[in-house]
């Protein structure tokens, strides 16, 4: 049962990420006002002008790369080097660049003006720090993973508590 809730947290905090990341590659589309649409085209082609722009403009934008900048608590460096491999293979224009380190630490950065998209803290101290900072998005924050110690033993295996 541990074992099934672990795995939750960690689809959780994959599905989390893909999220917040996926919104990265139509950042700033815009549709064109008809106004702009040329003079010599008909009422019922303006939509459609309309239209062919966004989907030329979206295009354009998912062509840019786009730089996610996360933050992580160390505990978390090996789960993001998956995230960050799966998800830039699937999403050619997007590179994370992850910074891992103790939160205490990271939470300084941030104070300190330092780029940051996503911040996984292994505490509500910092977070919450942030928060009262000013720092955070209203509403953007959540309380997704637990950071707490736990026994892995082979199925049938002894676990060692008959030696205490």
């Amino acid at each position: 049962m541990k074992k099934r809730k672990r795995l939750l947290q960690i689809m959780m905090a994959v599905s989390l990420i893909g999220g917040l990341l996926s919104g990265c590659g139509l950042a700033g589309v815009k549709a064109v006002p008809a106004t702009q649409a040329a003079s010599s085209q008909t009422e019922t082609s303006k939509p459609v002008q309309e239209t062919t722009t966004a989907v030329q403009t979206a295009k354009a934008e998912e062509a840019k790369p786009v730089d996610v900048y996360v933050f992580i608590a160390a505990s978390l460096k090996n789960t993001m080097e998956k995230i960050k491999e799966n998800y830039e293979s699937t999403h050619p224009g997007v590179t994370i660049i992850y910074n891992a380190d103790s939160s205490g630490t990271l939470q300084k950065q941030i104070e300190e003006g330092a780029q940051c998209d996503i911040f996984f803290s292994a505490a509500p101290k910092q977070m919450n720090a942030l928060k009262d900072g000013g720092l955070v998005e209203e509403g953007s924050d959540t309380n997704l993973l637990v950071n707490k110690v736990v026994l892995i033993k082979p199925k049938g295996g002894k676990d060692g508590s008959d030696r205490i």
